[in-house]
This record gives structure tokens, C-alpha cells and sequence, in this order.
């Protein structure tokens, strides 16, 4: 087998990997938004949200540099540093501003996965 077939080989499970990596962003971020959705709502406690929101960002983060979608690796890694640095993840009280931060960058997130053609 020669090299250039290695090497086609490898883009095929790089490609298929991004592919699937983008279906599990979009299923995450639908998930996510409803969420806020329902937060918003009164329906889901502070704390639910915040989990949601450090585990969407955690998993995004985790691969999509592994994809070479670097802004969203940025993006994901913006809101996942900001739950972690706050305490947030471990059960620390969120202040109002806390969760206006949260929540931008989760927009912002949305934004850079529409950007993409994820959501």
C-alpha cells in the first residue's frame, strides 16, 4: 500500500470524525438552548443549567480542536474556563452576573456553531 493511500485513508476518518462531531454538536446545542429555554421559563433550577452549560462546553471543546474547528474549540473553551474559574461547576452560588457571562457566552457559542452550519 503506498503512502498517498495511507494518507487518503486518514482524511476519509478525519472527515467522517468532523461528521460526526457536527451531528452530536447540533443534537448538544439543541439540548442546551432548550434548556435555557426553560430556565428562562422558571421550569429547570440555576444549578441544571449550569451542568448543562459545562457539559455541552467541556464535550465541545474536547474535539472540535481534534477537527480543526479552532473558534469553537475558543468559543466551547470561553464558557467551560469561566464555569471552572467561578467555582460554578462545583456548586458555588450564581450571582446574576454570573449567569448574564454564562449566558453570552453560550450565545456566543450558538453563534459560532451557526457560523458553521451546525444549528
Amino acid at each position: 500500500m503506498d503512502q498517498m493511500s495511507k494518507d487518503d485513508r486518514m482524511q476519509r476518518i478525519m472527515e467522517r470524525t468532523r461528521e460526526l462531531f457536527l451531528k452530536d454538536a447540533r443534537q448538544r446545542m439543541a439540548k442546551l438552548n432548550a434548556c435555557i429555554g426553560q430556565w428562562r421559563g422558571g421550569i429547570v433550577p440555576d444549578g441544571e443549567l449550569i451542568d448543562h452549560l459545562y457539559r455541552t462546553a467541556h464535550n465541545l471543546k474536547g474535539v472540535a480542536l481534534t477537527v480543526d474547528l479552532k473558534e469553537l474549540h475558543r468559543r466551547s473553551g470561553d464558557l467551560n474556563d469561566f464555569i471552572v474559574r467561578q467555582g460554578l461547576e462545583s456548586g458555588r452560588t450564581m450571582t446574576p452576573d454570573d449567569m448574564k457571562i454564562c449566558l453570552q457566552l453560550a450565545a456566543e457559542l450558538n453563534a459560532e456553531l451557526e457560523r458553521i452550519g451546525v444549528v
